[in-house]
């Protein structure tokens, strides 16, 4: 497997897909133990820290410094230019302070496109917050989350207690407690994550983790999944566009009025029957994908060099879609669209066999491959946007491949 490729398999190995997301996926608690102590340096190492800390300047809330929940003053590590003072976040560690930076995945390559991959392969969106300890440490107090945490112990080891959940599968973004100690659950697990090792906690899992006599570095990839409320609610917004009676104003005075809400109850069983009966999910699907797709990005990958020679582009250049590059593709009238991290590109009608072929295929392809009946000129021509865009890149062989990811 190359350096590069971590997906979500990689990931959590040796559990395989099937036995994760038919017993651990959103039901329990997962420990990987590999004795593999370098299995996630690919991804991140200690001695990156100082590099993302210097070079990226992340600044709060992107960067947070905690001790048993209290956060430092960000005055106090920060610079009068705003800038991060890596001497005073020296200082602060040696005296028990985790650090932590968010969203690493837009300071670290590997991270981003590890995220990126994992985006398009699950189709949620992924995020990696890093967590720096020293021994002896208490970052945080008892408490769950709101999306589901993969921790990868990257270096040091840290413990940690598992307890049962009060809250089966929490909103995404909703209301996050903290516990206190004898408010907590049943434990369920006391696990010591050595380098290499992972744990899986779904969302709503209450736990705590503390370092002992080792530091520990470890990076939390959390997946902020769409739930069934989210597709009903594009559904919901896709009916209403076409029914204006659920554009309709409330009664004026409902909130005071309860001599209404025999009224409102009635017509609302008239609206959610309605619902029922014209809600199609493949509408609600296409509005999610939308905005997913918009907001993924593209993954830098030295791009500049194919927009750069792309000129060259001729009928037997290999293909392929960068990595990621999951892609949605509209037809509407005369004009027909193919979207994709980063951008959407249109042009006339008769292209549309050519996106739909390039959305849906995952190797390489060249240009005389590609069908629709507007002359390999033409097609050079429309090769050569997307690679400009950022959709395809030029690739050396046949193998090489883009993203099976299509809608």
């Amino acid at each position: 497997m190359s350096h590069d490729c971590f997906d979500f398999a990689r990931l959590i190995h040796p559990i395989t897909l099937e036995e994760f997301f038919q017993e651990y996926w959103e039901q329990k608690p997962l420990l990987v133990s590999r004795q593999e102590p370098t299995y996630y340096h690919a991804l991140f190492r200690m001695d990156d820290v100082d590099a993302v800390l210097h070079y990226c300047q992340p600044k709060p809330p992107d960067i947070l410094v905690v001790q048993n929940q209290d956060r430092m003053v960000a005055d106090t590590y920060l610079t009068d230019q705003g800038t991060v003072n890596l001497l005073q976040l020296y200082k602060a560690y040696d005296e028990g302070y985790t650090i932590i930076i968010n969203a690493l995945e837009r300071f670290w390559p590997p991270l981003a496109r590890c995220c990126h991959g994992l985006k398009a392969a699950l189709n949620h969106h992924a995020v990696a917050n890093m967590y720096l300890a020293p021994r002896q440490a208490v970052s945080l107090k008892p408490h769950y989350d709101t999306h589901d945490v993969f921790a990868l112990q990257v270096d040091g080891s840290k413990h940690w207690y598992v307890y049962d959940s009060p809250c089966l599968l929490p909103f995404m973004g909703s209301f996050r407690p903290i516990f206190a100690e004898h408010a907590l659950l049943r434990l369920l697990q006391e696990v010591h994550l050595e380098a290499g090792d992972l744990l899986y906690l779904p969302r709503g899992f209450v736990h705590r983790a503390a370092t002992t006599e080792t530091c520990s570095l470890h990076v939390t990839i959390g997946l902020h999944t769409f739930q069934w409320h989210d597709l009903l609610s594009q559904a919901l917004t896709a009916v209403s566009l076409k029914d204006a009676r659920f554009r309709q104003a409330l009664p004026v005075g409902f909130m005071d009025r309860p001599d209404l809400l025999p009224a409102l109850q009635e017509q609302l069983r008239t609206l959610a029957a309605c619902f029922a009966e014209y809600a199609r999910a493949e509408e609600g699907v296409a509005m999610l994908t939308e905005r997913f797709v918009a907001e993924m990005g593209a993954v830098p990958d030295g791009h500049f060099r194919q927009v750069e020679d792309r000129v060259a582009i001729a009928a037997d250049t290999w293909l392929a879609k960068r990595p990621g590059m999951k892609c949605r593709v509209l037809g509407q009238g005369l004009r027909v669209s193919i979207q994709f991290p980063g951008n959407t590109i249109s042009g006339p009608r008769h292209i549309l066999p050519t996106l739909h072929f390039i959305a849906a295929t995952d190797t390489a392809f060249t240009t005389d491959d590609l069908p629709g009946d507007y002359g390999q000129e033409g097609k050079v021509t429309l090769v050569r946007r997307l690679v400009r865009g950022g959709l395809l890149r030029v690739v050396q062989e046949k193998g090489e491949t883009g993203s099976t990811e299509t809608v």
